[in-house]
């Protein structure tokens, strides 16, 4: 009986993977205008200035607004806050997986 538990927990878990899978695989593509990659010598990694970000560019208020960050090389950056708060949306808008609504995000 324990058998026919483990085995239905697995299919389940099979099928939410493959469900996963499908959406990645089926999404949009990245727009690679969104973030620019600047590559001089340069003290900063990352850059954000006055960043408004959205998942729907239909929804009235931004997700993120007034994002303003300078990550310097060699330092160690904690981003902690409540669930829901926005630590994996910042992340997205960092990598260009969000729509940029205003501002401008660096890479170096």
């Amino acid at each position: 009986m324990a058998d026919l538990f483990n085995n239905l927990s697995f299919q389940i878990q099979v099928q939410v993977s493959l469900k996963r899978i499908n959406k990645f695989m089926s999404s949009d593509e990245i727009n690679p205008e969104a973030v620019s990659h600047d590559y001089p010598e340069h003290e900063m990694l990352v850059s954000v200035a006055d960043g408004k970000f959205t998942w729907d560019e239909t929804m009235s208020t931004p997700t993120l607004q007034n994002i303003n960050l300078n990550v310097k090389k060699g330092t160690l950056i904690a981003v902690v806050g409540n669930v829901g708060s926005g630590k994996s949306s910042l992340l997205s808008a960092i990598l260009g997986d969000m729509e940029i609504q205003s501002g401008r995000v660096n890479t170096f």
